[in-house]
């Protein structure tokens, strides 16, 4: 093939991925239907309640369609062909990802724990010995911050001006504000055409400073990074390759925690630390285990957020009770692995700059 021919073959493959990652989208799907009914049950129990979640599963033969044609995809552009474009290796490795992505789903339909300990894997890797230890260190010699130092806490009405005077001043009118009623993230951003949706709940609380944070977190890092993508000719450089989500989130990790640094003198991360731990020792515990446990390590008393932390580990389990590895999702601990990434190749090769560019992990960095 020449480029051309190269080049025309892999835009057929992009344009599928994009369509079929919109199918196998894990954030919005794992969220349970019942979320605040659960949430009021587990509170008024003290805690000690185990929620029975129910969830709007996708069909099975949806996925399993969509899993044969990913194998489809594979044999047509990349069985015993070869490409002088780079940047194929990272269409073959999506074709990879987005299976495991529906043979996971499959597995929750299913309840089957072994095989979604299995996918969550393959999605998320393993946890890292070295972390682990770095984590339970921070946890050990954290020092709480100066308790006179409290920003202001902010109103529904002022998060909503905050946001839409910062977009105002960023020159950015493809975001628009999405509330909802409850949401086991303080924001999400998601990416379209033509909009993008900035979504947090209509029950959030944050402090003024935390919001700028959350803001830098969102837009300078996501969104940028999705704006930039999009000005090349590959749809994936803005939606993200295979992978790229914990160097993304530990870019958008890194520069949070330098604004927090430069506003709050004794400021120090523990969140991502905390979260790292709870998931390790949490692969087989039931729901109430895990909360007891959040509790012992004085993370919070607060009954709302820890059902909300347990609540995300727990995502597309439907009895909560069971104690079994593989019983709970595991994304969250790519954010301490990807902090330590990122920090890591930063201080290597000081170029921080080039990380905002595309929706990449570094190692895709040489297909470029």
């Amino acid at each position: 093939m020449n480029i051309q021919e190269e080049k025309e073959q892999l835009h057929s493959v992009d344009d599928s991925l994009i369509d079929i990652a919109k199918k196998t989208y894990l954030q919005k799907i794992l969220t349970p239907t019942n979320l605040l009914e659960e949430c009021a049950i587990f509170i008024q129990k003290n805690g000690q309640y185990n929620p029975q979640f129910t969830y709007n599963f996708p069909k099975e033969e949806e996925l399993l369609a969509i899993i044969q044609a990913l194998h489809d995809m594979n044999n047509k552009f990349f069985e015993g062909k070869t490409y002088t474009l780079p940047i194929h290796h990272l269409f073959k490795e999506q074709i990879d990802e987005n299976i495991y992505k529906a043979q996971l789903l499959v597995a929750y339909i299913h309840q089957d724990f072994p095989t979604i300990e299995k996918y969550n894997a393959l999605l998320f890797w393993t946890f890292s010995d070295e972390i682990l230890a770095k984590s339970e260190h921070i946890q050990q010699t954290y020092k709480e911050p100066d308790p006179t130092i409290r920003w202001k806490k902010l109103t529904n009405e002022e998060i909503i001006s905050s946001i839409e005077n910062y977009l105002k001043q960023e020159n950015i009118s493809a975001i628009q504000l999405k509330l909802i009623p409850f949401s086991m993230n303080k924001f999400l951003i998601t990416f379209g055409e033509k909009h993008c949706h900035l979504i947090f709940s209509k029950n959030l609380q944050t402090r003024e400073q935390n919001l700028h944070s959350n803001l830098i977190h969102e837009i300078q890092v996501h969104y940028k990074r999705y704006v930039n993508g999009k000005k090349n000719e590959w749809k994936i450089l803005a939606y993200g390759t295979p992978h790229y989500f914990s160097d993304e989130e530990g870019l958008a990790l890194y520069d949070m925690y330098e604004y927090k640094k430069k506003q709050y003198p004794d400021f120090e991360k523990k969140s991502i630390y905390d979260k790292y731990v709870i998931l390790y020792y949490s692969q087989w515990k039931s729901f109430v285990d895990i909360a007891n446990h959040i509790q012992t390590l004085w993370i919070t008393n607060n009954l709302k957020k820890i059902f909300t932390m347990v609540a995300t580990m727990k995502r597309w389990i439907q009895d909560t009770w069971k104690q079994a590895v593989g019983n709970i999702f595991i994304k969250d601990k790519i954010y301490a692995e990807g902090l330590d990434n990122v920090t890591k190749w930063i201080a290597e090769w000081n170029n921080k700059e080039l990380l905002y560019q595309w929706k990449i992990k570094i190692e895709d960095l040489p297909y470029i």
